[in-house]
């Protein structure tokens, strides 16, 4: 796709998120349902998709998703496949009624440039249909819970690549950073993200599986020293910062 046209689509998704009566009436039903949306953190997240993707040449794929139906995620991978012109099915639980409404808006406004987008929702919770059809995917990605991961790894041939995205595992001792433990589980409901505490650094470091995110709350000169610790110093896991959290914390695809 042309660099130019994929920036008016995608500052044109920006408006309609902000302006659209059908998304903002979508939005309202998925809060009954439980599930938030916060439309300025779907925003951020189209901004800093676009960039990191005009920086590449487009890649033609054909990739299954199977996540929670988080929008940030949901977000990056229709950009993605827009830009590629490649094909996307979204293998999901939750977030049904704002992921279809803005999956047509999209459309829509591709059409509006004589362009589709081959993107289709799959229910599938036990994810036998994409065990059936795995071979139709050049890619598949799983975003979420670990666990989770690991069984459906075992009934797939080909590499899955995983993110734990929207699952963060956290150090903190409740005695003395309760208030900062409280504030974050209030922002984590808000924004949909899943949080496991613990209480003991060994726990947790024994508990981190393959790219598990993670965070440590605590003062400065004792996270220096967790920090340092061995375990952490040489795994492949990601340390949230508790500021990243509650500024920037998107979607990444490394």
């Amino acid at each position: 796709m042309i660099k130019n046209d994929f920036i008016k689509i995608t500052n044109l998704i920006k408006k309609e998120l902000l302006e659209n009566k059908v998304l903002k009436e979508a939005a309202i039903e998925e809060e009954k349902e439980g599930n938030l949306i916060d439309i300025t953190s779907i925003i951020k997240q189209i901004n800093y998709t676009q960039n990191k993707i005009i920086e590449k040449e487009p890649e033609i794929t054909s990739t299954a998703l199977i996540y929670s139906g988080n929008p940030l995620v949901l977000t990056h991978f229709v950009l993605e496949t827009i830009y590629n012109n490649s094909k996307l099915d979204l293998y999901n639980s939750s977030y049904n009624i704002f992921q279809a409404s803005l999956l047509e808006l999209v459309k829509n406004i591709l059409n509006d440039f004589n362009m589709k987008v081959n993107i289709q929702i799959i229910v599938d919770k036990q994810q036998q249909t994409l065990i059936q059809n795995q071979q139709n995917y050049n890619r598949i990605v799983y975003v979420g819970d670990y666990f989770n991961y690991e069984k459906l790894k075992y009934y797939i041939k080909n590499p899955i690549t995983y993110y734990s995205y929207g699952h963060i595992k956290i150090y903190v001792d409740k005695t003395k950073d309760n208030e900062k433990y409280v504030n974050l589980i209030k922002y984590a409901y808000v924004h949909n993200i899943e949080i496991e505490s613990y209480e003991n650094i060994d726990d947790l470091i024994n508990d981190l599986n393959e790219k598990e995110e993670y965070m440590i709350i605590s003062d400065e000169s004792k996270l220096e020293n967790i920090k340092k610790l061995e375990k952490l110093e040489n795994n492949k896991n990601k340390l949230i910062d508790l500021n990243e959290i509650k500024e920037n914390y998107i979607f990444k695809l490394e």
